[in-house]
């Protein structure tokens, strides 16, 4: 799994049954881009199962006196197929962030009608864009790699059928 994501944390209260007592936990879950692949290769093309989850805050809600976020998710998922060394662009993100600060004499600045005179607003706007682009490369393994796994996977096998312990040290050259 590939991403880019944030810890979000929240509030979980539990009981068990009619237990008077409130179990309060705090929990973290992960808010962003989650990318997901399942690759295939079949000689020079390579097939992927793809899911992209984009989840961000949303909002703040107050429940029992304590902020909650609201996470909203949109998730995807498709089967590309392309020929090693070819991009696919997956998708395309773009986000606006408009915030705003206000400064300004503290007690004048919150009466009414004053508050224009003796504060300031200040806009804030922040755009980010995302591009996914996909280039897949088939990696081999060579020969004697290949042959001493397979020769240890054929040791652990049989010794397995043997009632023998699988489990041995590794060698370290």
């Amino acid at each position: 799994m590939l991403g880019r994501t944030r810890r979000v944390h929240f509030v979980g209260i539990g009981g068990i049954g009619i237990n008077p007592l409130v179990n309060t936990q705090f929990q973290y879950i992960h808010v962003g881009v989650n990318i997901t692949m399942t690759p295939w290769a079949n000689g020079n093309d390579v097939t992927l199962n793809t899911s992209i989850e984009i989840s961000a805050v949303s909002s703040y809600q107050a429940i029992g006196g304590i902020q909650q976020p609201i996470i909203g998710q949109r998730k995807i998922s498709h089967v590309i197929r392309l020929r090693a060394g070819d991009s696919n662009i997956l998708g395309g993100m773009f986000e606006n962030v408009k915030s705003q600060d206000v400064t300004g004499i503290p007690g004048l600045s919150d009466i009414p009608g004053l508050k224009w005179l003796f504060s300031r607003t200040k806009t804030n706007i922040t755009r980010e864009k995302e591009l996914i682009v996909l280039t897949p490369h088939i990696g081999f393994v060579s020969q004697p790699v290949f042959e001493a796994f397979a020769r240890g996977v054929t040791e652990c096998l049989h010794a397995w059928l043997r009632g023998a312990p699988v489990v041995r040290p590794l060698k370290t050259d």
